[in-house]
């Protein structure tokens, strides 16, 4: 036996507005979804844009500031030594924040330290012979005169030559004091010899 049509299109339709009512209540969720999930990509780009900021702050007081203080102490125009150093070295903040010189590898900038001269007498000449030992390469330190070293040991040390403060090629090998004058002694005249009580000179 066979179901009344009206009760059979009444379940349809009941079947009808509930599958309705639970598609507007996943419609719903899905919406919510999609706003809580755009508001954590804003949040997470707001936060990104944030450390990103910092990192740039930190960079620029822990880096960029020193390394434009330090050639400028070194250099006489220190944008162009700047990009010449680049060829060759970069300044990195390590792992401990401290600004390291690498080359071009990414490995540490070695220098070398002038050894001191060891001298001996020469049976034949009776003059000390000057002999200099190797000097063992160590990294360099983010200092004027190690910047100094990679520069004057580098493939473009002669342009380095008439950047660096105090070459002989930048004009600074001259010697001399800023405002001495020389004072031309002014001489004295003799003195009158007194008169003598007797009447003699």
């Amino acid at each position: 036996m066979t179901n009344p049509p009206d009760t059979t299109t009444e379940a349809l339709h009941n079947e009808i507005e509930r599958l309705r009512a639970k598609n507007a209540e996943l419609l719903g969720e899905l919406k919510a979804a999609k706003a809580t999930a755009t508001e954590a990509q804003e949040a997470a780009a707001a936060t990104g844009a944030e450390l990103e900021a910092t990192r740039a702050e930190v960079r620029s007081l822990r880096l960029d500031a020193p390394v434009a203080s330090l050639l400028g102490d070194v250099a006489i125009d220190a944008d162009l030594f700047g990009q010449v150093f680049a060829r060759h070295y970069r300044f990195e903040l390590d792992a401990d924040g401290r600004v390291a010189i690498l080359d071009a590898e990414g490995k540490p900038a070695m220098v070398a330290d002038s050894a001191p001269l060891h001298t001996g007498g020469n049976a034949r000449t009776q003059k000390p012979d000057a002999q200099q030992a190797q000097a063992k390469p160590r990294p360099a330190m983010f200092t004027a005169a190690d910047v100094r070293k990679l520069a004057e040991s580098s493939p473009d040390a002669e342009a380095f030559a008439r950047l660096l403060v105090g070459s002989r090629a930048s004009g600074g090998g001259a010697i001399g004091v800023r405002g001495a004058t020389a004072t031309a002694a002014t001489a004295k005249p003799d003195a009158t010899p007194a008169a003598s009580p007797y009447g003699l000179r």
